[in-house]
């Protein structure tokens, strides 16, 4: 599963299924629907459809390479376990991660994923994240004639304080290699 926050706190979530899954995969996102209008969160888009792995995995390449500034400022950062990730961890991701510079840095997103039950079993996947069962990458990014010298400040003081922060918890690994693979 994959979630992905950009600015305007716009959430869209990606479930990847693998060859070997049976079941039917409109059940996954069932929950989803029932928590978001719980929440009276509006769905505005609700389309199952059936993609190659990779394809679902790579959907957000073009977006990423479409964002333009004059200049384009850009840093990222990730995180990752090796394990379920516990509680306080998830907690910080919702708490932490999904910070405000994505309102500070217009062209920002927070992309956040599991990658299930295969990677538990150690299985080789087709993905650098293959040590990673749970990852968070923060893609900050704004056009940086559209922000004062103040405001780019104040925008890497979060993000540097944040992976601080991440660095305190004991079970993530703060900015493994650009392929996820922690060094």
């Amino acid at each position: 599963m994959e979630i992905v926050i950009v600015s305007g706190f716009t959430v869209i979530v990606n479930f990847m299924f693998y060859d070997t899954f049976t079941g039917h995969i409109s059940s996954f996102a069932q929950q989803v629907r029932v928590d978001a209008q719980a929440c009276h969160v509006p769905i505005v888009a609700d389309d199952m459809r059936c993609k190659t792995w990779f394809d679902a995995a790579s959907s957000l390449w073009d977006v990423i390479a479409g964002l333009k500034g004059n200049p384009l400022v850009r840093v990222d950062h990730c995180i990752g376990t090796s394990s379920i990730p516990s509680d306080e961890v998830l907690d910080f991701v919702v708490d932490t991660w999904v910070g405000d510079f994505l309102e500070k840095a217009p062209l920002s997103l927070v992309e956040i994923r599991s990658l299930g039950g295969v990677t538990l079993e150690r299985s080789k996947l087709p993905s650098g994240n293959v040590n990673a069962l749970f990852f968070a990458d923060m893609i900050v990014s704004y056009d940086g004639s559209s922000v004062s010298s103040q405001g780019k400040s104040r925008i890497m003081e979060e993000v540097h304080q944040i992976i601080a922060d991440a660095k305190k918890q004991g079970e993530l690994t703060v900015d493994f290699s650009g392929t996820h693979e922690p060094k």
